[in-house]
């Protein structure tokens, strides 16, 4: 992986990407617009089965193999830090018994995601890709008479650094993903790029100083030492932005945040001489077939309305019609909330595709 080239103007996601379309269903949207807020569902309830594990079996994996192999002494891999064993020895962060116990003493985890639409996408076909949307996602939802909410990317982006600021997080941020196979990395954003850079170089420098002096080429640690020395949320911030390439087509960004136990946090931060927090716990809701989620933005509801830019009905039979009824409950709300969804465009999908709600 390369760094940013210095040379260059500093991107963030915002730079990069003027649009952030959310892909959902027709019930979705319509609780978007009510609630005021946005579910960050529980990353085991992703599309992706490899997700947060892609990163440990093709990023850092090769990387841990070449440095065990420039160390001196007998398979230095046997003597590797405890919590990158527990990672590497994990068939499946999401399913093995060390895997959860590991994510589960962090924190718990959730992802928002969109697709991004890049600010250099002028010509007259990504404008009508831009207003038709991605036939692979609205197949996605099936005939969940799906809809695409299209959020202004420096408000939201904004909005995100600034609300919910009650409530205890490990980290809380608008990532774009990296998209990885053996031999090619593709990003958008520097941001994305140097993070990954940062966290991957945390973590081999934790392992090797670690085998190193387990090997005898360096003294042994002291407990102090032992304990502070975790790559655990460098792990964590790595393999929430890496997805296999295969998904490359989504340009997917994504809000990630990870939910602290107060209770927890507390209790480590008393052992360690320092003051408990006053920050809420965020609560974490079910639906009804049981996916854990979190609600984001519910704080800054009128700001967060006022991030989105149209909202686009998916491809079907009925598309016509439900943009209609979109129209019309979004002018039945200015007697109470007055000009907030006023200006919210609405358009439906030109694409001649019967296969996702065409009753």
């Amino acid at each position: 992986m390369s760094e940013a080239n210095e040379t260059q103007p500093h991107q963030n996601v915002s730079d990069v990407y003027d649009e952030l379309h959310h892909y959902t269903t027709w019930e979705g949207m319509l609780g978007i617009l009510e609630s005021k807020c946005l579910h960050a569902t529980h990353y085991k309830f992703l599309n992706d089965e490899s997700e947060l594990e892609f990163y440990k079996d093709n990023v850092l994996k090769p990387k841990l193999q070449e440095l065990w192999g420039n160390i001196e002494g007998k398979n230095p891999s046997k003597f590797s830090h405890p919590v990158i064993k527990n990672w590497l020895e994990a068939r499946s962060l999401s399913n093995s018994d060390s895997g959860k116990e590991f994510l589960e003493k962090v924190a718990t985890f959730f992802i928002a995601s969109f697709c991004g639409k890049k600010i250099d996408e002028h010509s007259v076909e990504d404008n009508n890709f831009d207003k038709d949307g991605q036939l692979s996602m609205w197949r996605g939802y099936g005939r969940n008479a799906p809809c695409r909410i299209d959020f202004d990317t420096a408000k939201l982006r904004s909005l995100l650094s600034y609300s919910e600021e009650k409530y205890l997080y490990l980290d809380k941020r608008l990532t774009d993903v990296i998209y990885c196979k053996k031999d090619k990395i593709e990003c958008s954003s520097d941001d994305s790029k140097i993070e990954l850079n940062r966290c991957t170089e945390k973590i081999l420098e934790t392992e090797r100083i670690w085998v190193e002096s387990n090997v005898g080429i360096r003294p042994r640690l002291s407990k102090e030492e032992r304990d502070n020395n975790s790559p655990s949320l460098e792990f964590i911030l790595a393999a929430a932005k890496t997805k296999h390439y295969g998904f490359r087509e989504e340009k997917e960004v994504r809000i990630f945040a990870g939910v602290i136990d107060k209770g927890k946090f507390n209790e480590v931060s008393v052992s360690n001489g320092k003051e408990p927090t006053t920050l809420e716990n965020k609560k974490i809701l079910f639906t009804k077939s049981g996916k854990p989620y979190i609600k984001v933005f519910e704080d800054k509801g009128n700001d967060f309305i006022r991030s989105i830019n149209r909202i686009i009905v998916g491809p079907g039979a009925k598309r016509e019609e439900r943009a209609a009824i979109i129209r019309h409950w979004l002018k039945q709300q200015k007697q109470e909330h007055g000009d907030l969804y006023e200006n919210i465009k609405v358009s439906f999908s030109s694409i001649p595709y019967l296969g996702v709600h065409g009753e």
